[in-house]
């Protein structure tokens, strides 16, 4: 078929795509605008974090690519800015994730990036009893449970939360007000030399 029909018939599908599109509330997913690549990627991928923003937010890049962008974690939301445990829970993320080589993959019923533009993203660890950072984190009281129905792991992640709230880990400790540094030891009197 010469190309100039091939281009005739692509045409007439995307204006009747267009059209359908007009119908649907799915056409954002079945007929996308063209994007950055790294947006549409929606598939499992190896990723290594190479930096955390906060409890829940991590700076990725894939391994076959020096690109580098922004996951908004599925199933938790971390104490941020001022509130009660946010460096705590920061401090909680670099030191699990920083490094690491993760797996990151979309929940199909969730958004593909969240208002600032970052990925939603599972985050499955490598040779971790855990498997997934938002069960250790809900777990180890460094972020809440942040599930719904739309999210697969959401009973385990409610389950890992209560543990720690019962358990009076993490920012479960917190009784609602900023934590403020804890004075320094007094040295006591000098001995006379």
């Amino acid at each position: 078929m010469p190309v100039t029909h091939i281009a005739a018939i692509r045409a007439a599908l995307e204006s009747s795509a267009v059209s359908l599109c007009a119908l649907s509330i799915a056409c954002a997913v079945v007929w996308p605008a063209a994007a950055d690549p790294v947006a549409l990627d929606v598939a499992a991928a190896a990723a290594q974090v190479v930096d955390v923003a906060d409890g829940d937010t991590l700076v990725a890049r894939y391994l076959d690519n020096s690109e580098t962008f922004a996951v908004s974690v599925v199933g938790i939301d971390a104490p941020d800015g001022e509130e009660c445990w946010a460096a705590q829970s920061t401090q909680f993320a670099r030191d699990n994730l920083v490094g690491r080589q993760v797996m990151l993959s979309a929940e199909a019923t969730l958004p593909n990036t969240d208002p600032t533009g970052a990925l939603v993203r599972r985050v499955a660890l490598d040779n971790d009893m855990d498997g997934d950072y938002a069960i250790k984190a809900a777990r180890e009281g460094a972020a809440r449970a942040h599930a719904t129905d739309q999210v697969r792991l959401a009973s385990q992640l409610l389950s890992a939360e209560a543990g720690a709230r019962d358990t009076h880990r993490g920012l479960w400790t917190c009784d609602g007000s900023i934590p403020v540094a804890a004075p320094s030891p007094d040295p006591g009197p000098r001995p006379a030399p």
